[in-house]
């Protein structure tokens, strides 16, 4: 795999449980034909299995379908790929290929020049959209992304499960922006408030005036004494 990828070796994952690998790297970058490098970003942690059919996909099918976008890839993003877990991060469900180093998350690319292009974007080339996808499905055993369940709306899944009767799950959706504006699940319209009854105003009668003492009201008339 030296020949086509930069990779870190690491000692064997361990635990908890089920989860772990033995024979790991930290991929780092897919080395092109021409020696252009394709960042891996976050590196990620694989099993050398599953990193080499990663990288194969990437350098192979990934890299010259960007270029029908323009530009040269030159990053891949990845979401996630070793986490001890149980699967859709439910906690007591089977185990995770994630937990095994046998899967990845992957988002998107960036091009040559900046553009980022996101693998479940409606708005990106349908036809380019299932290039990539029917790519995947060759080489990889599950693939999951938009319309397999609600957790893979926003990124695709990879693995390698290796199943016994050698069945490949491929569960992804290529949607138009139309049908992906229906599959985002609907803003709550806003509920406005009800109007408060206004309180009516308390009607309290005034005391009846009460007469002055006598010589009160010459007092009042009289003018101040100038005193503070």
């Amino acid at each position: 795999m030296a020949e086509f990828a930069r990779f870190r070796p690491l000692p064997p994952l361990a635990g908890p449980g089920e989860c772990g690998a033995a024979d790991v790297v930290l991929l780092e970058a897919v080395i092109l034909p021409d020696r252009a490098e394709v960042t891996i970003a976050p590196p990620a942690t694989l099993r050398c299995p599953m990193a080499e059919v990663f990288a194969a996909w990437i350098r192979d099918d990934v890299a010259p379908a960007a270029l029908k976008l323009g530009a040269p890839l030159r990053r891949l993003d990845e979401f996630d790929s070793y986490e001890c877990r149980g699967r859709n991060q439910v906690a007591g469900a089977k185990i995770s290929e994630h937990g095994r180093a046998d899967a990845i998350d992957v988002g998107g690319i960036a091009l040559a020049g900046g553009r980022t292009v996101v693998f479940t974007d409606g708005n990106i080339d349908k036809d380019w959209r299932e290039q990539i996808k029917a790519s995947a499905c060759a080489r990889f055993d599950t693939v999951l992304g938009p319309g397999a369940d609600d957790y893979h709306e926003e990124h695709i899944h990879l693995d390698l499960i290796g199943r016994p009767s050698g069945l490949k799950l491929c569960e992804w959706e290529i949607r138009g922006p139309a049908a992906q504006a229906e599959a985002a699940p609907a803003a709550a319209a806003p509920v406005p408030l009800a109007a408060a009854p206004p309180i009516p105003a308390a009607i309290v009668p005034l005391p009846r005036p009460r007469p002055l003492p006598a010589g009160a009201a010459l007092r009042a008339r009289r003018p101040p004494s100038g005193r503070n």
